[in-house]
């Protein structure tokens, strides 16, 4: 362990610049990384809510202009409890 920590040091010494564009170039992909698993997380909560939504025979509006009166529910399969 001790000797890692020597030979990061010594790199660090050694050459401080390409060790600071490593670093950067790491923060940058695990940034991007983690907005990509956000998005893709979020997309597939999005998917399934309205796949449930859609199997349950619950409609939402699909435009501010019809009345929600003019809606009408549909009774609900089994599957849904």
């Amino acid at each position: 362990m001790i000797s890692a920590v020597r030979l990061a040091v010594s790199g660090l010494l050694r050459a401080p610049g390409r060790t600071l564009i490593r670093i950067l170039v790491l923060t940058a992909s695990v940034a991007l990384l983690g907005g990509m698993l956000l998005f893709v997380g979020n997309s597939l909560r999005t998917v399934a809510g309205s796949a449930v939504r859609r199997a349950c025979g619950t409609r939402t509006r699909r435009s501010a202009w019809v009345a929600v009166s003019t809606v009408k529910p549909q009774p609900a399969p089994r599957m849904c409890g």
